[in-house]
């Protein structure tokens, strides 16, 4: 069931990147958390799942939004790379991390 695997996945003190392999935009999220030296990090790469359609059907159930990456950082969910660039950029991307025990 999609809501348990997603569930699983989302933990308060870990930053969660739901992606697709081939999509540019899912490695460069990633890519800027690994600059950032996130520790507790984990990309689940979608295409390798059977239920793929069901966990991107269940993500725009409860997050609005189907498309990859999506982001969670501890339990909240910030969306795609456009908003990971824009707590960047502003200086908030940090602080969320540390209040999350990612840093």
């Amino acid at each position: 069931m999609p809501e348990q695997f997603v569930s699983g996945k989302i933990q308060r003190n870990k930053v969660t990147a739901f992606g697709k392999s081939s999509r540019l935009y899912c490695h460069i999220a990633v890519e800027l958390l690994e600059v950032l030296s996130v520790e507790n990090l984990e990309y689940v790469d979608l295409p390798t799942r059977m239920d793929m359609s069901n966990i991107q059907n269940y993500m725009e159930c409860t997050t609005g939004s189907r498309s990859v990456p999506n982001l969670f950082i501890g339990e909240t969910c910030i969306s795609g790379y456009d908003n990971l660039n824009a707590l960047n950029d502003s200086g908030e991307l940090v602080p969320r991390l540390k209040r999350i025990g990612a840093l």
